[in-house]
C-alpha cells in the first residue's frame, strides 16, 4: 500500500505532518503522528473530512480529540502498518545519509554507519529489530551532531521525525504484545517475560512463581448465555486478575479461559495466598449486565501454582503449573491447589 509513494512524497508527507502538529500545538506522540500522517497523505477520505471540518472552526485539537480521532480512525495498525514504518526510515536513513554525504572528515564514519544501517534495514522481521537500528541511528546522529557543528541544525527535522518514528515503533511492539479482547498481555508477552525471568534466575538465583487460573465452567456459560455475554466475563475476569497483582508482575491471557500470572521475587507461599486472594473475589461477586441481558451470575475459578525450579526449563514451569490447576478442577473447581 505505501511501497507506491516516492522517496519524495514521504519525505514530503512527514514533513507536513509535522509541521502541521507543531502549528496546532500537538504533541508528536505515535498516535497523534499517525492520525497526522494519514492525514495529509489523504489516504482516508472520511478522516480529512472530518479534520478539515474542525479546523475551519477552529476547534482546539486536545487530548482526548485526537485519541477519538486515532480510535475511529486509526486502530488499525498491524504488519501493514509495521512495513510502513520500516519503509519510513529507510528514507529517513537516506536523508540522513544526504544530509552529511557533502562534509569531509568526520562525517565518513556517520555515512557508513548509515549504509550499514540502510542495509540491515532489509532483512528485519520484527518490530524489536527495527528498535534495534533505531536506537543505533539515533545514536550516530546524536554523537555526529555533537562533533560538527555544520551538520547539528541539518540533523534537527531528521531526529525529530526519528523520535517520533521510535514512539510509534514503541506503541506497535506493545500492542502486538497485548490480547485484542481482553486488553491485558498475551502468550506471546508472558513467553517472553518467562525466558527472562528463568535467565534472571539463573543467573542470580532469584525466586518467582506462576499462578495459572481457569474460569469454571465456561464452555456452559458460552453454551447458554452466548458468545457475547462469554467475552465480556473472559474481559471481566482478565481486569479482576490484573488489578489484584503488582506493578512488577505479568498477568496475561493464556489461551481460551485461562489466564495465567508470573510472580517475581515470591515465592510458592506468597503466590498461594495471591491466588487465594483471586479466586475469592470472583467467588464474592455476582455479575450484573448493564443492559439487562441475562447473566450467569456468580462466576468461579481454579487456581494452579507452583514456584520455579532451578534448572528447568520454561514448558517444565508451565507444564507444573498446568497439572495444578487440573488438579484444582479435578477436586471439585472454585479452589487452588499448589504443587
Amino acid at each position: 500500500m505505501y511501497r507506491d509513494d516516492t522517496r519524495e512524497q514521504i519525505e514530503s508527507f512527514q514533513k507536513s505532518a509535522i509541521e502541521i502538529m507543531h502549528t496546532l500545538g500537538i504533541p508528536v506522540t505515535p498516535h497523534n503522528y499517525t492520525v497526522w500522517y494519514r492525514y495529509v497523505r489523504q489516504e482516508e477520505p472520511e478522516l480529512v473530512s472530518v479534520i478539515d471540518a474542525l479546523r475551519q472552526t477552529n476547534d482546539r485539537f486536545t487530548h482526548d480529540m485526537m485519541d477519538s480521532l486515532f480510535l475511529q480512525f486509526c486502530e488499525d495498525i498491524n504488519e501493514r502498518e509495521l512495513i510502513r514504518l520500516r519503509d519510513e526510515l529507510q528514507e529517513m536513513v537516506t536523508e540522513l545519509y544526504r544530509t552529511v554525504s557533502d562534509l569531509s572528515g568526520e562525517s565518513s564514519g556517520f555515512t557508513s554507519t548509515m549504509i550499514e544501517c540502510a542495509n540491515e534495514l532489509n532483512e528485519v522481521e520484527s518490530v524489536q529489530e527495527i528498535r534495534v537500528v533505531v536506537a543505533r541511528i539515533v545514536d550516530q546522529a546524536r554523537l555526529f551532531g555533537e562533533k560538527s557543528a555544520r551538520v547539528e541544525e541539518g540533523l534537527d527535522t531528521v531526529q525529530l521525525e526519528l523520535d517520533s518514528l521510535r514512539a510509534a515503533l514503541s506503541l506497535l511492539q506493545e500492542e502486538v504484545r497485548r490480547d485484542e479482547l481482553t486488553g491485558i498481555a498475551n502468550r506471546k508477552a508472558f513467553d517472553e517475560a518467562l525466558a527472562r525471568q528463568i535467565s534472571l534466575s539463573r543467573r542470580r538465583n532469584r525466586v518467582f512463581s506462576v499462578i495459572m487460573v481457569d474460569i469454571d465452567h465456561f464452555k456452559l456459560v458460552n453454551d447458554t448465555y452466548g458468545h457475547l455475554i462469554g467475552d465480556q466475563i473472559l474481559k471481566y475476569v482478565a481486569q479482576r486478575i490484573d488489578v489484584r497483582v503488582r506493578h512488577e508482575d505479568i498477568a496475561a491471557r493464556f489461551g481460551g479461559e485461562e489466564f495465567i500470572v508470573l510472580l517475581p521475587e515470591t515465592g510458592s507461599e506468597s503466590a498461594l495466598m495471591v491466588a487465594e486472594g483471586i479466586r475469592q473475589a470472583f467467588e464474592n461477586t455476582s455479575l450484573r449486565s448493564e443492559s439487562g441481558k441475562e447473566m450467569p451470575g456468580t462466576v468461579t475459578v481454579s487456581a494452579g501454582v507452583t514456584e520455579y525450579q532451578f534448572g528447568e526449563s520454561a514448558s517444565d514451569l508451565v507444564a507444573r503449573v498446568d497439572s495444578a490447576l487440573y488438579k484444582a478442577k479435578n477436586n471439585g473447581r472454585n479452589q487452588v491447589c499448589l504443587i
